[in-house]
């Protein structure tokens, strides 16, 4: 009522400002409103991006070119992996056994392979590329990185046997430390086998021995006067001249996926059955379309007013759906759509989220943002060390999530404040810190090697706290 609009008793700037926008004699006609709303609000739809699409479609059939009766197929790996089948039998079979056995040393060397590829990425065939039939892909692209890694490859022949001398003089006379160029034959024979092994992209170095081997490391390995050889030039300007090599692999699975999603669209339209995925599609194509206009009016009419939750997890498709029908930039006053989300948990590019997508809805919704800066979930202490942790990452150069650029940072991270919680996190009794770092001191050891120690050490120690937990 107007006296609990007069005397609002909140601290919240965005809940005073909202009030003061409107004189104080419309206060009661906008308490009514806000009454009448939240009295409403069970009676909202409630729907995820997929069933709203699937709504629109059949509620306006004749708009937007959707046939009446289709059936909503939940799972169409079985019939996927029957398509992939004859992709094989179409294209694949047929290749002379020079191409097959190149094909066999990609990640989809088998039909089974394909499929967990196609699979993953059928989704998003509309922003995949797509290329011509593997027997043309493969001779085309590989003689073009024939040369380009001939090119490459050439003056190593001559620059291995004179690093090997330049290394062993430096051992045998002291020139050097030891202990910083001792894998040197190690290094020399990978680099050697690249060389001779015409289907090798790249000398199988870890970031450790590049570096070694870089300018800087042979600089920082030498105890004075370090040695001038065009190799330790090259050898960190390999990656950028590796990058003008076209990726066969990209090309082979776009030409496949292509081929599997147009054979999949016309065995839906012939047993008038539609997934998930098509839902989107449809939808987004039906907006561009001829009835596109007429139709988005309608779906306006309809919903003017729209919230998309957790609006970082969605897909370029779904991001356009809306944005064609809402108009974000244009901040039309007799609609309203509201996005709720935070890139800093965008978890799901594995099923197609981009957070390019917020990053363009965030700019178009041009500073008409606001920040929930109270954390009602966790600890003081817990919110207090994550504040610390990044606040110091924001102090870099790129920021704390890496995409400051120059005097822009389209993803700061803004102190959050504290709601507290009575829990606190104890250990046999002994108040537990709330943040522990684990590093393993193996500077040689790869990533996926990495990964599968910390994920053991992590493992080891939940089960430990589990038991810790059924003992008390």
């Amino acid at each position: 009522d107007n006296h609990n609009l007069l005397n609002l008793a909140t601290d919240e700037k965005f809940l005073l400002e909202l009030r003061d926008e409107y004189p104080i004699a419309d206060w009661p006609n906008c308490a009514y409103k806000l009454q009448m709303a939240a009295e409403a609000m069970d009676e909202s739809a409630i729907m995820t991006i997929h069933s709203w699409c699937n709504r629109m479609l059949h509620e306006h059939a004749f708009h937007s070119g959707d046939l009446f009766n289709q059936n909503l197929v939940t799972n169409q790996h079985e019939l996927i992996y029957e398509i992939v089948r004859d992709y094989w039998r179409t294209f694949i079979a047929p290749l002379n056994y020079q191409e097959f056995i190149q094909f066999k040393k990609f990640e989809f060397a088998t039909i089974d392979d394909l499929f967990k590829q196609i699979i993953n990425l059928i989704n998003h065939v509309t922003i995949i590329n797509d290329a011509a039939e593997p027997a043309v892909t493969l001779s085309l692209i590989n003689n073009h990185n024939q040369n380009i890694l001939k090119k490459i490859k050439e003056p190593w022949l001559n620059w291995i046997p004179e690093l090997k001398d330049l290394f062993e003089h430096a051992i045998k006379n002291k020139l050097a430390n030891g202990n910083k160029i001792k894998k040197y034959n190690d290094w020399l024979t990978k680099l050697k086998e690249w060389c001779l092994d015409p289907q090798a992209i790249t000398p199988e170095l870890t970031v450790k021995a590049k570096e070694r081997l870089s300018v800087s490391g042979i600089a920082d390995a030498w105890k004075a006067n370090p040695p001038q050889h065009p190799a330790f030039i090259a050898i960190s300007e390999l990656d950028n001249e590796l990058n003008e090599l076209i990726n066969i692999n990209e090309s082979l699975l776009g030409h496949a996926i292509h081929w599997v999603a147009n054979q999949l669209t016309i065995v839906q339209n012939r047993l008038a059955t539609i997934s998930f995925n098509d839902l989107l599609i449809k939808l987004d194509l039906a907006l561009q379309g001829a009835n596109g206009e007429t139709l988005t009016k309608i779906i306006k009419k309809q919903f003017p007013v729209i919230m998309i939750d957790e609006f970082q997890d969605t897909d370029p498709i779904q991001y356009h759906i809306f944005d064609t029908i809402y108009r974000i930039a244009d901040n039309d006053s007799s609609i309203a759509i509201i996005l709720i989300g935070d890139p800093k948990q965008a978890i799901y590019s594995f099923r197609g989220a981009d957070i390019y997508s917020y990053l363009n809805a965030y700019q178009k919704c041009n500073e008409r943002h606001y920040t929930l800066k109270t954390n009602f979930r966790s600890t003081t202490t817990l919110v207090d060390a994550t504040n610390y942790c990044f606040e110091a990452a924001e102090l870099s150069s790129e920021g704390a999530f890496l995409f400051r650029n120059q005097n822009y940072n389209p993803i700061p991270f803004i102190k959050v404040d504290a709601n507290g919680l009575i829990d606190d996190f104890y250990i046999n009794q002994i108040n537990s810190s709330v943040i522990t770092i684990w590093l393993l001191e193996d500077a040689e050891i790869n990533k996926n090697n990495y990964r599968n120690d910390i994920a053991q050490q992590c493992a080891q120690e939940i089960v430990k706290l589990l038991t810790l937990a059924r003992n008390q």
